[in-house]
């Protein structure tokens, strides 16, 4: 039976009724998690099936309700997960929150540790979007000290700093005023301080949003999978395998290092994974997850750590460098053969930059210079 993973949700054949029954959709990441979830009696739960959320999944779900909880896993990546997928849902004009998983727990730990009481009290606290990203900027500082609150605080402001409802803005600034240093002598000077810095910052983003225009490099930094190159596609398959530690990085690299790789995105997670294996002599999914954050190297490990389905990780690693390798090789080639021309028709002298090129190239290859 064919059928496009991009649109196919796993448990949507039973929660097909649930869901209009319920108005809601709950959204976990694996087909485990769903099987705990249905079995508890929450029906109306479905998963993608091993990709990552698409707009096709989006537009399905659009079917049967307008309000999702997003329940992914509790470690940095399925919380990264929940912040990529959130704002496809919102885009479409859906109203979704996300369930804060206790930690080191997922859908499926929890239910059957039989407690399914505990995990519909964790769905009846499902957060708005907005109020998660605050809440998470928040946990990742201790509190307690006054260090830990301005930073936690810094955090927080530039989350409203991207939002464009005012309304929404001081709900939250009225929320996070408990954490100003000024709050002891007034929230009203503590807010109007958080205020003050959430202007400051939308005023720069709005200076560099008209004075930028990207080029065509920048608009493409999530590029679907049709757009990439083959050799692209193989290098995140290669990253992927690596991630999951089904081969010893350090060999890998030994045959193929970082800076090989081809893509801006797969080159930066290369020299990530490399460094952090180095350093800690294993692979480390959160460590890595703090080592790549804001690079361009960020999305793309989200993708392959929530996108990659069991099967694509038994590809035979070989093969991959094999097939990599020979496509560089026959680049450079190629490339080679048509400086060569250039020069033998006198249109590239000695001296040009692609003369230049056409030497390093021969010697990149072996190739026997040609006059």
């Amino acid at each position: 039976v064919l059928f496009a993973k991009n649109k196919t949700l796993y448990g949507l054949n039973i929660a097909r009724k649930a869901i209009p029954r319920e108005d809601c959709v709950l959204v976990v990441e694996g087909y485990m998690d769903v099987i705990a979830a249905q079995s508890a009696g929450f029906e109306n739960t479905v998963a993608t099936m091993g990709t990552a959320l698409t707009e096709g999944h989006v537009n399905v779900i659009g079917r049967f309700t307008k309000n999702v909880v997003l329940a992914f896993d509790s470690d940095s990546a399925g919380m990264q997960a929940a912040l990529r997928s959130a704002p496809m849902f919102e885009q479409s004009g859906f109203r979704v929150r996300i369930m804060s998983m206790p930690k080191g727990e997922d859908p499926d730990s929890l239910l059957r540790g039989g407690d399914a009481s505990k995990f519909a009290e964790l769905l009846d606290r499902a957060l708005p979007i907005l109020d998660y990203r605050v809440k998470l900027a928040l946990s990742k500082h201790d509190l307690a000290t006054d260090e830990g609150k301005t930073a936690a605080l810094g955090e927080a402001i530039g989350v409203l700093a991207e939002v464009d409802s005012a309304v929404e803005r001081e709900r939250l600034i009225r929320f996070l005023a408990k954490y100003h240093p000024n709050f002891g002598t007034g929230t009203t000077l503590a807010e109007d301080h958080i205020r003050s810095e959430i202007a400051r910052k939308r005023s720069r983003r709005a200076k560099r949003s008209s004075s930028v225009k990207p080029g065509p490099a920048e608009t493409t930094i999530h590029r679907p999978a049709s757009e990439l190159t083959p050799v692209q596609k193989w290098e995140r398959l290669l990253l992927g395998i690596i991630l999951f530690s089904r081969v010893d990085a350090s060999k890998v690299f030994d045959a193929l290092p970082p800076k090989e790789f081809t893509g801006e995105q797969e080159r930066a997670l290369a020299e990530a994974l490399s460094k952090q294996c180095s350093e800690l002599g294993k692979i480390d999914q959160e460590d890595l997850q703090l080592r790549v954050s804001n690079t361009p190297a960020e999305s793309l490990l989200v993708d392959l750590l929530v996108g990659l389905d069991e099967c694509e990780l038994d590809h035979p690693v070989e093969g991959l460098i094999q097939a990599i390798v020979d496509h560089r090789k026959n680049e450079r080639l190629a490339r080679m053969r048509d400086l060569a021309s250039k020069i033998e028709a006198g249109a590239v002298r000695r001296g040009d930059d692609e003369y230049e090129e056409y030497l390093r190239l021969v010697k990149e290859t072996s190739a026997p210079f040609r006059r």
